[in-house]
């Protein structure tokens, strides 16, 4: 994984929008940004979820 993208995955994990976005998927901001159009484009929100994994799933990493 390269320094860009890991840049991007700090980013997007300590912005507050997509903070709660990520606490409050229920939210309307959380609709939004975990909606397709954007779930799926953002290279910020992309990069997040490789170095820090997805809410609710755990790490095999050790």
């Amino acid at each position: 994984m390269n320094i860009f993208r890991k840049i991007l995955a700090v980013i997007c994990h300590y912005c507050p929008l997509c903070g709660y976005a990520r606490s409050k998927p229920d939210s309307w901001i959380g609709k939004i940004l975990n909606y397709p159009w954007h779930a799926n484009y953002c290279p910020m929100w992309n990069a997040e979820k490789d170095v820090y994994g997805e809410p609710g799933r755990e790490s095999s990493k050790v």
